[in-house]
């Protein structure tokens, strides 16, 4: 028989600091996670509990919540009002759309593990790329067929994320900038989503179980930051506190992120030439693909 394998395990690096962050042990874990569906389970409304009640689907509420039983299970239930209210637009959530950001265009959405020496991931996006890929002939031919689909995209890959241990130990923190940006880039990166749409990503960043370390912005236009203005009513105070727009100084990295910056794309005073897609930086280096002919259900 084989052995079994706990699907929350940690590896030895990330376990030393899961305990140091929130005295996080393979004994406490697996008591509370069997607690905290017990109490999902036990909730009068069926409205209020998540179906997959796995450990692995479980532990992105616990770790975010740093082990806060009460709290974990309020994020859960949260999170399942959030599936129910957005149905129609999370219906077979698979994937298919990162199509867009596929090949050449890989370079837009980046991840960096093992940088930041307390822990935390980094998040980078080059708008300036993002609308490259939606401006291509297969980016547009998507978000013509289906107004929806960026916000799909981007809630597939954040619901990802906040599976990846890493992220769930550490943090993320997210690198923006607008360098290299036109006047009709900012125009265009601002206009593909409405401002509901952006609220209804921003309710499920604050949902689904990510511990948003920081957000920072650089080189931000003007329209960006009335964007900004607008989106505020959507976030919780917490949330805002931690977007920071930086402008032209890239030495506010040094604030967020810890160690010496060498493993991040030159532009955030790093070494690493992200002029072309790196596969451990993509997004199917943590599993933010297209599922949608592997018979994937989205059912979380």
């Amino acid at each position: 028989m084989a052995e079994f394998q706990d699907p929350c395990a940690l590896s030895e690096d990330l376990a030393a600091l899961a305990y140091k962050n929130y005295g996080e042990t393979s004994e406490r874990r697996e008591s509370l996670l069997r607690e905290m569906r017990e109490r999902i389970q036990a909730l009068p409304e069926e409205m209020d509990r998540l179906k997959d009640l796995s450990d692995k689907n479980l532990i992105r509420f616990l770790r975010c919540r740093k082990f806060d039983i009460d709290r974990a299970v309020k994020l859960a239930v949260d999170a399942k009002r959030f599936y129910i209210e957005n149905a129609n637009i999370l219906k077979g959530l698979d994937g298919k759309e990162t199509v867009m950001f596929d090949g050449e265009h890989e370079n837009v959405f980046q991840v960096y593990r093992n940088v930041d020496t307390s822990g935390k991931v980094v998040v980078v996006l080059r708008p300036s790329r993002f609308i490259q890929a939606i401006h291509s002939d297969r980016g547009a031919k998507i978000l013509s067929e289906d107004p929806d689909a960026m916000l799909r995209l981007l809630v597939w890959q954040f619901h990802n994320l906040c599976q990846d241990p890493h992220v769930q130990v550490g943090g993320l923190v997210m690198l923006n900038s607008f360098e290299d940006c036109s006047f009709f880039d900012s125009f265009s990166f601002v206009n593909v989503m409405t401002v509901p749409q952006r609220g209804i990503l921003i309710k499920h960043l604050q949902i689904c179980g990510i511990r948003m370390k920081g957000v920072y912005v650089f080189r931000e236009p003007s329209i960006i930051s009335a964007l900004f203005f607008l989106l505020k009513q959507f976030m919780s105070q917490k949330l805002r506190d931690r977007v920071s727009f930086c402008g032209s100084d890239y030495s506010a990295v040094s604030s967020v992120v810890a160690g010496d910056l060498m493993g991040l794309p030159e532009l955030f005073g790093g070494s690493v030439d992200d002029s072309k897609a790196r596969p451990e930086n993509s997004l199917k280096s943590f599993g933010a693909m297209d599922r949608s002919g592997e018979g994937y259900v989205w059912d979380p």
